[in-house]
């Protein structure tokens, strides 16, 4: 049973009280609904989809694809990927 109100997970991530970092699925799902593939992005860096996928998944980190993705997404790096803002201070 959760607490009062809906789900964390079903909170649009700019409207959280607490600055959750997005889900992998999430952001995924998030450049699809802006038509926005993960190829798209890589093409823009001059990287390869392989890296991207590995950035958006934690499983690596690039500054220039974390903020390219924030960027494309029209939110804050900090917001999209709260552990870079933990860095930066």
């Amino acid at each position: 049973m959760h607490g009062p109100g809906p789900p964390t997970h079903l909170i649009p991530v700019t409207e959280r009280k607490i600055p959750f970092a997005m889900s992998p699925n999430e952001i995924r799902a998030a450049l699809i609904l802006r038509g926005i593939r993960q190829t798209d992005i890589a093409r823009s860096l001059g990287l390869t989809r392989y890296t991207v996928c590995n950035v958006i998944g934690g499983y690596r980190t690039s500054r220039r694809v974390k903020q390219k993705i924030a960027d494309t997404l029209e939110l804050p790096v900090h917001v999209v990927f709260p552990e870079r803002a933990k860095l930066a201070a």
